[in-house]
């Protein structure tokens, strides 16, 4: 006897909203990799790099958590 997934209620507007800044967020943040990315080519540093790497993780666990499209996590 299987149970079919009860479809996700969508979410509060205030959370939507939420969630779509978050993205957008996240958006923004992956641009200024590759602003860094290129500025990196003119000035190549250790504390350059280490910048760069700091932002490229902060975008990685930004994209392990993507939310976007409003499907938050599953609810039981």
């Amino acid at each position: 006897m299987d149970q079919e997934p009860q479809p996700l209620k969508p979410l509060p507007p205030d959370l939507a909203c939420l969630v779509q800044r978050l993205v957008d967020l996240r958006n923004a943040l992956e641009e200024t990799v590759l602003a860094l990315s290129d500025y990196q080519c003119t000035l190549d540093s250790e504390d350059t790099r280490a910048a760069g790497l700091q932002v490229v993780q902060a975008i990685e666990r930004a994209k392990a958590r993507d939310y976007s499209a409003g499907a938050g996590p599953h609810q039981t």
